[in-house]
């Protein structure tokens, strides 16, 4: 028994090496596709939120609270907001010329956190919501802010509050 080739076998391997070195390189967008076959899948994002804007049921400056423990202290307020599933208790007060902002979400699935910052502002404070979805901001400055409460399957917008202009004043 031999080790050579037949003659058409021999000729056939001549010629697939030939054509090898006559080939050109794969373009280089096809190797890149190639080997991105075989790399790892990114992690996978956070699932986006339904962005849902709360709409003010009831501000004791405008409506009359119901007097229980006398009249309520000018510098201070509150708010109900409605959104999608879920409410927002929000309490206003102003001590030496700081604000204080006390809440509560009310709703299914009420863990989260809250953030409170000025318009445009890229730090805002944010607050973790307790296990029965509460929160308190405290040592905010006057003026305008936006309050963002961020849960588990939905961001909630509030409108602006304005802290230190008093509505009933005019």
């Amino acid at each position: 028994m031999t080790d050579e080739l037949p003659a058409d076998d021999a000729a056939l391997i001549h010629a697939g090496r030939r054509a090898l070195r006559e080939l050109p390189d794969a373009p280089e967008w096809r190797v890149l596709q190639a080997e991105a076959i075989w790399r790892p899948l990114p992690a996978q994002a956070a699932p986006l939120l339904a962005r849902v804007l709360a709409v003010l049921s009831f501000d004791s400056w405008v409506s009359p609270a119901p007097a229980l423990r006398g009249a309520p202290a000018k510098d201070s307020r509150q708010l109900l907001f409605a959104a999608a599933d879920h409410d927002i208790d929000l309490r206003l007060a102003s001590a030496d010329g700081a604000w204080t902002i006390e809440g509560q979400v009310l709703g299914p699935d009420a863990s989260g956190k809250v953030e409170i910052g000025r318009e445009g502002d890229a730090r805002p404070q944010v607050t973790p919501l307790d296990e029965l979805g509460a929160f308190r901001c405290s040592g905010l400055a006057p003026g305008t802010v936006r309050v963002v409460l961020i849960l588990a399957s939905v961001r909630i917008e509030l409108p602006a509050l304005q802290l230190g202009a008093n509505v009933r004043d005019g």
